[in-house]
């Protein structure tokens, strides 16, 4: 899965710093067959004062007999300090045993492999900080990698309870568990989880490489990221927290099953003009009076990510206050633990009370929910890219997104929450069914978007809202679905749900069966206008004032008899022309929400 250094390039960049006068830090090569490409670092470039080394090749440590013991394939560790460890270990344990005394385990370019029980397994101590020392690569193996192969071919009969004992993970911790150091840490849960604490977990300036037939790292309490490379790839559950997960920064690429592309997703099948959602055409902009009609190219992530400036006060400990999780039924194919068919959870990333990412990248693909959360969302910056199986962000309680870029290229919906706020950032979402849903049997269910750049397009309705929905800042441009069961935009009218828009650019088309038109109460002008007749994908909508000015122009991406437009560019009293193709329709401004819609009689909801 993962490349090992190579040796001609290494001595390469010896030569290059001798002949440079620089000074290379200080390293040896290990001669065990089985560590080839590993190196140990010389323990004067170490940041820390070295109780004892522990040669796990040699079995063999200084200071033996004091500190640590060596008893048959265990290397056990009884007394609090800093412990580098070096060397290879085939088929045996590292165990700590130190109650209520800090321990450190330096990895130095150590392999330990073990096939039944946790390689690194700390039983006792108060807190356990596991340094991985700069310029090094070390693997921790739990089992063999055929283990993760029959699980992965077998995931639609697995058993999420099938390893409920300790010692099932690679690192396993009962206690306060902190990763760090620039090394390069491969761990390789194959018989279950990767890393596992009782406690908290911490990661700060880590190059993790990661694979996990079940859960790939996970807490009891919560975990927090400040900085480095994550390469996770898992059958169940990559991230999984106790309480909440807080990212600072990161670089993160996670893969959960076999990701989204071979995941079946639910089918909504109704008849229509087209169900399927497609991928916005390259020369698509977002509604300008170019003539091209969709969202501008700098919705679109950027290869890299640098969203620093994106942040606005980002959190520290202020987290919501969660209410009871919504009784949300479970939606997906591998939703949860306790879905119906006994499969595991397959989620990205997903914690019990908060999930807060403040910056960062993030590359998922998923068979289950990208991110999910039992209570809030809240997203303060960074880029994410997600394909996933099922919703690509789910909280039951709330999701805020403050700024950021997110593209969510594949899922069946896109956002699901009880509320929503949108408040900044660039948000592309493109979905099986609804881009966005807001839903809860336990609130009142409300979006609110205030700001930011929103494009969505859906298969189902583009926005749905059980109840109501407010728009009063930001670009939402919505390529609703063609389906006569489905809206761009959908409120609860039958809950007494409004929708209400009183700033920002609105653009909404689609069907016109199930159309939901902005409410008079609305602050801002808009115009909602049905079609005499299905417009064909490629079709070029132009709105124009009565002097001849182009007002907008949009062209479709599929098939489409609506079109819901809103902008401060609009004027009270005012008729504008809707051109399409050969035809032409005019419409006149004599109430806040103009149209020429005509509800049915007695609408199907």
């Amino acid at each position: 899965m993962f490349k090992k250094p190579r040796i001609n390039v290494f001595i390469a960049l010896i030569l290059l710093c001798l002949l440079s006068g620089c000074v290379f830090p200080e390293i040896t090569t290990s001669s065990s067959k089985d560590n080839v490409g590993v190196y140990s670092l010389s323990q004067s470039l170490i940041p820390y004062n070295i109780d004892a080394t522990i040669n796990l090749s040699t079995k063999r440590a200084d200071d033996e007999g004091d500190r640590v013991a060596f008893v048959e394939d265990e290397v056990l560790i009884t007394v609090g300090g800093n412990y580098c460890i070096e060397g290879s270990m085939d088929n045996g344990q590292l165990r700590v045993f130190a109650p209520d005394e800090p321990i450190t385990l330096i990895l130095n370019g150590a392999t330990i492999n073990c096939a039944e029980l946790a390689p690194i397994y700390v039983e006792a101590a108060s807190s356990v900080e596991i340094y991985v020392a700069d310029s090094t690569v070390n693997t921790i193996t739990f089992s063999d990698i055929s283990e993760y192969e029959k699980e992965l071919e077998a995931t639609q009969e697995s058993s999420t309870d099938k390893f409920a004992e300790f010692q099932r993970s690679a690192i396993m911790a009962q206690c306060k568990l902190t990763i760090c150091g620039s090394g390069i840490l491969n761990v390789n849960g194959y018989l279950n989880n990767g890393i596992q604490s009782t406690s908290t977990i911490e990661f700060k300036d880590v190059n993790l490489r990661l694979m996990a037939t079940y859960n790939g790292i996970k807490s009891s309490s919560s975990i927090t990221v400040d900085s480095g490379t994550y390469d996770i790839v898992t059958v169940g559950d990559s991230i999984q927290a106790g309480e909440n997960f807080i990212i600072k920064s990161g670089t993160f690429a996670i893969t959960t099953g076999e990701g989204s592309a071979l995941t079946e997703k639910k089918v909504k099948a109704f008849p229509g003009l087209n169900s399927n959602p497609q991928s916005p055409p390259d020369d698509a902009s977002f509604g300008g009076t170019d003539g091209s009609g969709r969202p501008p190219s700098d919705v679109d992530l950027p290869e890299s990510s640098n969203s620093a400036n994106f942040l606005v006060n980002p959190p520290t400990t202020d987290f919501d206050n969660p209410v009871d999780p919504a009784d949300t039924p479970v939606s997906g194919a591998y939703a949860s633990k306790a879905s119906d068919n006994g499969t595991p959870s397959q989620k990205a990333i997903k914690a019990k009370k908060n999930v807060v990412l403040i910056d960062g990248s993030f590359d998922l693909d998923t068979a289950d929910d990208a991110i999910h959360c039992d209570g809030s969302i809240r997203i303060h910056g960074g880029t994410i890219n997600i394909s996933c199986g099922d919703d690509a962000m789910h909280a039951d309680d709330n999701m805020t997104i403050t700024n950021g870029k997110i593209n969510i290229s594949d899922c069946y919906e896109g956002f699901e929450a009880s509320i929503i706020n949108i408040k900044g950032g660039d948000i592309s979402i493109t979905s099986v069914d609804d881009g966005i849903n807001v839903s809860s049997k336990k609130i009142e269910p409300k979006m609110d978007i205030t700001g930011g750049k929103l494009y969505i397009n859906a298969g189902g309705d583009g926005i749905d809202s059980n109840k109501d929905i407010t728009i009063t800042g930001g670009e939402v441009y919505v390529d609703g679905p063609s389906s006569a069961f489905n809206s761009a935009i959908d409120v609860g009218i039958e809950d007494g749900g409004i929708f209400l828009v009183n700033g920002g650019d609105v653009t909404a088309i689609g069907a016109s069966d199930m159309l939901i038109v902005p409410d008079g109460a609305s602050a801002q002008q808009s115009i909602s206008f049905v079609f005499d007749e299905v417009m064909g994908k490629g079709s070029v909508i132009i709105i124009t004032d009565s002097n001849g000015n182009d007002v907008a122009s949009f062209k479709l991406i599929k098939d489409a008899d609506s079109i819901i437009y809103s902008s401060s560019k609009l004027k009270t009293a005012e008729t504008y022309t809707i051109t399409y193709g050969d035809k032409q329709g005019n419409i006149t401004t004599d109430s806040v929400n103009a149209t020429n819609y005509v509800p049915p009689t007695a609408p199907v909801r």
